[in-house]
């Protein structure tokens, strides 16, 4: 049971190290912009307050302007006070990519509207074609309407093959 015990702490103290901390007292600007949440702009924000205060703890960054309570709690993790900086596992990668993800998918909704709204068009200058004779006539008919009475069937077929191009 002792050695259990040994094991246990052991194998707690190497996780935390791999897991990296971003020590905000001394890292640079680009070190400080690995963490999640924080930009250009916050990094700056944190360097122009560590210049007049020590951070001692995460609720510190609520002082920073820019970073309140949800951004300094997103970021305990992966900040400390003392010792080097190491980004290398730091929560932001992870974070990063779902953001990613969200842009992608930001992407795809807008190309599916952009699809959606040139099938309503296609469909719309389909409808006005069947309703001026343009479409289903038969070689030769000339007048008004000509044969949209006699080839519905077609005007349909050219609507959905229209709408089927887009997809």
């Amino acid at each position: 049971m002792k050695n259990f015990l040994k094991l246990a702490a052991l194998l707690l103290g190497l996780s935390s190290l791999a897991f990296g901390a971003v020590n905000l007292n001394t890292a640079t600007k680009e070190e400080l912009m690995a963490l999640p949440d924080i930009g250009e702009v916050r990094a700056n924000a944190i360097i122009k307050y560590r210049a007049k205060n020590n951070f001692k703890s995460v609720d510190d960054l609520k002082n920073v302007e820019g970073i309140g309570e949800g951004i300094s709690a997103n970021l305990k993790d992966d900040v400390k006070f003392s010792g080097a900086s190491d980004t290398t596992n730091i929560k932001a990668k992870s974070l990063n990519v779902r953001n990613g993800a969200k842009r992608v998918k930001k992407a795809s909704d807008a190309l599916g509207e952009s699809m959606n709204k040139t099938k309503r068009t296609r469909k719309k200058a389909s409808d006005e074609a069947v309703g001026a004779g343009g479409v289903g006539g038969v070689g030769g008919d000339v007048g008004v309407g000509a044969g949209v009475e006699e080839k519905p069937a077609k005007a349909k077929r050219t609507r959905k093959k229209a709408n089927e191009t887009v997809e």
